[in-house]
């Protein structure tokens, strides 16, 4: 996760890298980069995921909306980690257990 926050700035160096070291001309367009998409979406999917956790914290209690928005936001819940349980290597574990850590309320 440390890498997904901080890694802007090399990502800036590898791509302008080839045209540093005079390997290719400068370039205008972005090119899509699979990796770093990948890097985006899933950091977009916990943090999501993160604000779902926290936002029920700001109703009254857990029907202040109707029952029908509680049951959503169990759906959700679970939707979510299921999707992070099946990110690739321990990414996944890690991220399940800092939000169970620091963003479950008992």
């Amino acid at each position: 996760m440390h890498n997904a926050v901080h890694k802007s700035k090399i990502n800036f160096f590898h791509y302008y890298s080839d045209w540093i070291s005079g390997k290719k001309g400068l370039p205008i367009f972005p090119h899509y980069n699979e990796n770093l998409a990948s890097v985006y979406t899933n950091s977009c999917t916990w943090v999501s995921w993160m604000l779902l956790k926290v936002l029920h914290l700001f109703l009254f209690n857990k029907n202040s909306f109707g029952i029908k928005l509680y049951d959503k936001f169990k759906v959700l819940d679970q939707s979510y980690r299921e999707m992070i349980e099946n990110f690739p290597k321990s990414t996944g574990k890690a991220v399940i257990e800092f939000v169970d850590k620091k963003f479950t309320v008992k």
